[in-house]
């Protein structure tokens, strides 16, 4: 799910349903899973904010999914960076670079 300032209402939609889900089943006891086709992306300000975002993380037991980079096959300026957390959930940070 990526968030940004231009929310999208279904999208954010999906998301209530998704953290709504998660909730439950740590209320239940449930041990939650994790989707490979699912994510968090943060919004970065800047290439600089998405390499720090890659160095805590490869720094605090976060598996590599991505190092920094232009993703050319999203668009020429985007520049994202995936990791996994310990638990196994994906997360991105991404920003536009100026052309």
């Amino acid at each position: 799910v990526f968030l940004s300032p231009k929310v999208n209402h279904q999208c954010m939609l999906r998301v209530v349903k998704c953290l709504t889900s998660i909730f439950i089943n740590r209320m239940m006891a449930v041990h939650a899973t994790w989707g490979n086709g699912t994510h968090v992306a943060f919004l970065a300000e800047s290439c600089t904010e998405v390499d720090a975002f890659y160095a805590a993380a490869m720094a605090n037991a976060g598996i590599d999914e991505g190092a920094p980079g232009i993703r050319d096959n999203y668009a020429e300026n985007y520049y994202a960076a995936y990791v996994r957390d310990p638990d196994g959930n994906k997360l991105q940070a991404v920003c536009y670079v100026e052309a």
